[in-house]
C-alpha cells in the first residue's frame, strides 16, 4: 500500500482506554475465540492516542487455521470506527511472510483525536479443517514500511506500536470472547476495566464484576447483555470485587438474584431485574473493614468473612445483621489483610466452615456459635475455602482443604477429627485455591507452582492418598481454583493459558493460550461450555469438548 497518508489531513478518535494506565498510541488486535462456521467480528482498537489521524498497516494470518472474509457491504469494515474520512481495505494482498496471507488497510481523516476506540472491524472464520482449541497469531507485518501512523499535520508518529492478537478455534456450537466494556452494551469500546474477581453462573446467565465496580449479566453463548430486565449497562455495586458474585435461589429452586461483597465492606443483594434489594455497609461500623472473599448463602442468611478475620451473618431478605454474635476466627493479621478463607456452608449439617491463618479449620453453627476448631497445619495459613462432601451414614461428612505448606488435609466435619493429609514432598508449593470434587472420595487441586494433584480419602478406616497428575510450565503463581467437567479438569494460570487435563486419560491434555494476562477461576454455565475471565478485562467462552 502506498505511503499516501502523510499527504493527507487526518483525524479523530472517540471512545476510551482499554486500561486507565495504558501506554499511548497502541494499535491492539486482542484475543478472540472463533466459532466454527461463523464469521466473528475482530476489532482493531486504538488505545490512548495522541492526536492520531491516520494509519496504514498490513495484518498477517495463517490461512490453514483462519480466513479473513470481506463483508457483504463494501466499506462496512470502517463503519462506526473512530477515524472517519478516507478508508480502504484490501484482502489477500501479497504476504510479507511465506506461507501466510495478508490483509491491508489505510484510513485517514481531517482531525486528530485523543480517546480510545475501534478503528475497523474484520470478519474472521476458522478455516476448513481447523480443529477445536487450535490457536494462531494475528500479527502486523514485520516490515516496518507496512505500519505507518501520522498526526493531523501529516507528520509520522514513530512512538506508535502494534500489538498482535491471538485467534482461538472453538467448536461449531461454542466459542466467543468479548471486551468487558463492550459486553455492557457500549456502542464502541469505552473504558475496558480489568477483572479481579471470578465469574459465576446460574446456568442461564454469566455474572461478572469488573474493576469499574459494575456487575454485568451476560448470555453464555455470545457474552452479550442478558435478557430479562437486567440493565444492559450493568449495575454499580459501589466497590471492587475479588470473590465471585453468588446466585441465590428460593425454596422452590427459582433464581432469586445475586449476592455481591466488595473490598470496601459492602454486601448487596441484586434482584433478577438489576434493581438493588438491599445494601449493608459493614465498614460503616468497623473502619477499614473490607471483604475479599466470596459470601456463602444458607439457612436464610448470608455469611461473609472480612479483613478483620471475622465471620458475620446477614438476613437474606433484608440485609440487616441477624443478631448472631460475629465470630472472631483468628487475630494478629496486618491491618486490611484478610487471613481467613471464604466460608463454606454445609447444607445437611447447617454449619459453616472457614479456614484460618492459624492453620486450623473452624466450624460454626448457623447462629455463629463455635462448634470445633480442627488444627491442621501449625504455622501455615489456610486461606483456601474447604471443599465439603456431604455423605450419608456411616461415612463422615468430609472436608478437603489446601494449606500454604502445600499439603492437602482431609477432616471429618462432624467430629472435628483430622483424617489425614497428602504431602506432595519436598517440592510442595503453597495452595491458595480451593480443591474441586471429582467424586465423593476424590478432589483435585492446583498449587502455586502449577502442579495438578489428585487426592482421595477412601477405605475403612478412611485413608488419605494422592499423586501429582501433571505439571504445567509457566503456570507459577497460580492461585485460582479448577473445575471438573465429565472427569476432565480445567483451570487457568497467570500466563493467560487454559489447561485441560483428562483425569481418566481418555484424551490428551491441552494447553490453550487465550491471552497474556492472569485468568480467574472459571464457571460452567451449561453443558459443553466453560467461561474464563482475564485480569485485562477480557472474557472467553470455550467448548468443553471438541
Amino acid at each position: 500500500m502506498k505511503r499516501f497518508l502523510l499527504s493527507l489531513l487526518m483525524a479523530g478518535v472517540a471512545g476510551a482506554a482499554l486500561a486507565q494506565t495504558a501506554p499511548q498510541n497502541v494499535f491492539a488486535l486482542g484475543n478472540h475465540v472463533l466459532k466454527q462456521g461463523v464469521d466473528t467480528p475482530i476489532d482493531l482498537i486504538l488505545v490512548n492516542p495522541t492526536k492520531i489521524a491516520g494509519v496504514q498497516a498490513t495484518l498477517v494470518y495463517d490461512p490453514n487455521v483462519v480466513q479473513i472474509n470481506a463483508p457483504a457491504t463494501a466499506g462496512s469494515e470502517l463503519s462506526g470506527g473512530i477515524i472517519q474520512g478516507f478508508g480502504a481495505v484490501n484482502y489477500e494482498v501479497a504476504s510479507p511472510v511465506p506461507g501466510m496471507k495478508a490483509v491491508s488497510f489505510a484510513i485517514a481523516a481531517s482531525a486528530g483525536a485523543s480517546k480510545t476506540g475501534k478503528v475497523l472491524t474484520l470478519l474472521a472464520r476458522p478455516a476448513a479443517g481447523a480443529t477445536t482449541y487450535t490457536t494462531t497469531p494475528l500479527t502486523f507485518s514485520p516490515n516496518p514500511d507496512d505500519f505507518v501512523v501520522s498526526n493531523e499535520t501529516s507528520d509520522p508518529i514513530t512512538t506508535a506500536t502494534a500489538q498482535p492478537g491471538t485467534l482461538i478455534i472453538g467448536s461449531p456450537t461454542v466459542g466467543s470472547s468479548r471486551f468487558l466494556a463492550a459486553s455492557a452494551g457500549a456502542p464502541d469500546v469505552t473504558v475496558n476495566p480489568g477483572i479481579s474477581g471470578s465469574v459465576s453462573t446460574n446456568e442461564n446467565v454469566v455474572f461478572v464484576v469488573g474493576d469499574d465496580q459494575i456487575l454485568r449479566s451476560l448470555v453464555p453463548g455470545d457474552l452479550t447483555p442478558s435478557a430479562g430486565g437486567f440493565p444492559a449497562t450493568g449495575v454499580n455495586v459501589g466497590g471492587a470485587v475479588q470473590g465471585r458474585p453468588v446466585p441465590i435461589y428460593d425454596t422452590a429452586g427459582a433464581f432469586g438474584g445475586v449476592i455481591v461483597a466488595t473490598t470496601n465492606g459492602r454486601v448487596l443483594r441484586v434482584n433478577t431485574d438489576g434493581t438493588i434489594k438491599w445494601t449493608q455497609d459493614l465498614a460503616a461500623s468497623t473502619a477499614g473493614l473490607g471483604i475479599t472473599s466470596t459470601p456463602a448463602v444458607g439457612n436464610g442468611k448470608v455469611y461473609v468473612t472480612d479483613s478483620t478475620d471475622t465471620l458475620r451473618s446477614l438476613d437474606l431478605e433484608t440485609g440487616n445483621p441477624t443478631g448472631d454474635t460475629p465470630a472472631q476466627i483468628t487475630t494478629g493479621q496486618a491491618a486490611g489483610t484478610q487471613g481467613v478463607s471464604s466460608p463454606s456452608f454445609i447444607g445437611p449439617a447447617a454449619s459453616i466452615v472457614v479456614g484460618g491463618a492459624d492453620g486450623s479449620v473452624h466450624r460454626y453453627q448457623p447462629d455463629l456459635t463455635p462448634q470445633a476448631s480442627i488444627a491442621l497445619s501449625a504455622g501455615s495459613a489456610i486461606t483456601s475455602s474447604p471443599f465439603i462432601f456431604p455423605r450419608t451414614a456411616p461415612d463422615a461428612t468430609l472436608g478437603f482443604v489446601g494449606s500454604q505448606n502445600g499439603h492437602v488435609y482431609v477432616f471429618d466435619v462432624g467430629t472435628g477429627v483430622l483424617v489425614g493429609d497428602y504431602n506432595p514432598g519436598e517440592t510442595a508449593s503453597p495452595i491458595q485455591n480451593s480443591p474441586f470434587g471429582v467424586s465423593a472420595t476424590q478432589v483435585v487441586v492446583v498449587n502455586n507452582a502449577g502442579e495438578l494433584h489428585s487426592v482421595t480419602a477412601s477405605g475403612s478406616p478412611l485413608a488419605v492418598a494422592g499423586s501429582k497428575v501433571a505439571t504445567f510450565s509457566g503456570a507459577a503463581s497460580n492461585n485460582q481454583s479448577p473445575v471438573v467437567i465429565g472427569g476432565n479438569v480445567w483451570f487457568g494460570d497467570t500466563t493467560g493459558t487454559v489447561h485441560f487435563v483428562p483425569i481418566n486419560g481418555s484424551a490428551a491434555a491441552k494447553d490453550i493460550k487465550v491471552g497474556a494476562n492472569p485468568l480467574t477461576s472459571p464457571a460452567v454455565p451449561n453443558s459443553g461450555t466453560i467461561v474464563f475471565a482475564s485480569t485485562d478485562g477480557n472474557i472467553y467462552t470455550l467448548p468443553t469438548g471438541p
